[in-house]
């Protein structure tokens, strides 16, 4: 991590959060987390500032166990690299193997 970046969960969050929700934002989370779920859906709330325990539940999008086992801690050995996206409050979300999540607006 860079100074002044902060850990949540599993995700590692840069310091230069976006505010204008136009731009994208780019983060790294750690693809063998437990709960990588639920720390994709706080970063993806944190990133677009909404508080995390009011925004839909993550499964409401994607399912979780499918997360888990293309890009998380269940995916088989030398699976090798995959990405996944979908939609999630508004924005899309998409979630890479080697640990890169990437949250951009969806066009309206």
């Amino acid at each position: 991590m860079r100074p002044g970046d902060t850990t949540t969960g599993a995700i590692s969050r840069e310091s230069t959060a976006v505010a204008d929700h136009s731009k994208t934002h780019y983060t790294t989370f750690e693809p063998t987390s437990p709960d990588i779920c639920v720390d994709i859906a706080r970063e993806v709330a944190l990133s677009v500032g909404e508080d995390p325990t009011e925004i839909e539940p993550l499964a409401t999008a994607v399912d979780p166990d499918s997360v888990n086992a293309l890009v998380g801690g269940n995916r088989s050995p030398g699976a090798g690299w995959t990405e996944l996206s979908f939609e999630y409050i508004g924005y899309i979300v998409t979630v890479c193997s080697d640990g890169v999540l990437t949250i951009d607006a969806a066009d309206d």
